[in-house]
């Protein structure tokens, strides 16, 4: 697993800092906390940050990231049945995929 791969699943499993729906947990601004977070190997992201809107099928994504002082950008639209859907912008992944296992837990794979 590549930095940025372990980099995004850190963000996606951090904290809400803005939650917009109560219907789906994941929907809303999840912030990367660098002093709470450990990579290795490293270095990990100066920064990161992703947005989630989710309609309870699809979701849309939009990640920014910051590595050694190099902007990252990501964004992809997929459905929450474990269909693949292609990413824009990333240097590791072509392809996404993300199943709703319930309301709280998703299994998201890249390849």
């Amino acid at each position: 697993m590549s930095r940025l791969q372990v980099a995004l699943a850190v963000v996606a499993s951090l904290g809400v800092t803005t939650v917009a729906a109560a219907q789906d947990h994941y929907n809303g601004t999840w912030q990367l906390n660098t002093a709470k977070s450990k990579y290795d190997p490293g270095p990990g992201p100066d920064k990161a940050s992703v947005t989630i809107k989710s309609d309870g099928t699809t979701w849309t994504v939009k990640s920014t990231a910051s590595y050694e002082g190099k902007p990252v950008e990501t964004s992809y639209t997929v459905k929450l049945d474990g269909t693949p859907a292609p990413i824009k912008g990333s240097p590791v992944a072509d392809m996404v995929s993300v199943k709703k296992v319930d309301d709280r837990h998703v299994e998201l794979k890249t390849t």
